[in-house]
């Protein structure tokens, strides 16, 4: 292999991480808003109620994580309430919802379920299809990879937006209780 293969193989295999860590972040941020979705409860089993949820959020996939955030940050807004009819001690519930055009609902749910099978495919599948002793394998690879962390970047800022606003209303709703 010649060293100009060589570079340009390292620098394929850099931006090969780099996308794997930028895809951990939105993971990360979509298991975030996916545990602040909160079940209603008593007040009595917030705490241990939000620990559990967390718990069983961590051990997800992506891809299970994401399908989560989608139904649940994209639920109807009219989406009927756990709290039974009679309640005995003061009860908490928290949700965040998006509202918008169901198109650009659909294309969310569409750009998100891409991204997964995207990074599903870098990292079961890569090695498939990449030959790292071809410098036009790797030059097409590179550019391929770039143009993927723009999208990962993309989702990732606007699940932040929304991560950043449910802090915000956790933090309000704590000053209030």
């Amino acid at each position: 292999m010649s060293d100009k293969v060589t570079q340009i193989r390292n620098e394929v295999s850099r931006k090969i991480g780099r996308n794997v860590v930028l895809f951990q972040e939105l993971e990360s941020v979509l298991k975030f808003l996916a545990s602040a979705q909160q079940p209603s409860m008593p007040m009595s089993k917030a705490k241990a109620t939000r620990e559990d949820r967390a718990e069983s959020i961590r051990i997800k996939t992506l891809g299970q994580v994401a399908g989560l955030v989608v139904e649940e940050l994209f639920a109807a807004p009219d989406s009927e309430s756990s709290a039974p009819d009679e309640i005995t001690e003061r009860w908490l519930g928290f949700a965040f919802r998006i509202e918008g055009d169901p198109g650009d609902l659909e294309e969310s749910r569409r750009t998100l379920k891409a991204l997964i099978d995207e990074r599903n495919e870098l990292v079961h599948h890569l090695l498939s299809r990449w030959n790292p002793r071809d410098a036009e394998s790797c030059n097409a690879l590179s550019n391929e990879l770039d143009e993927q962390r723009l999208r990962i970047i993309r989702e990732t800022e606007r699940f932040r937006a929304y991560a950043n606003t449910v802090r915000e209303m956790a933090r309000e709703l704590q000053a209030f209780i």
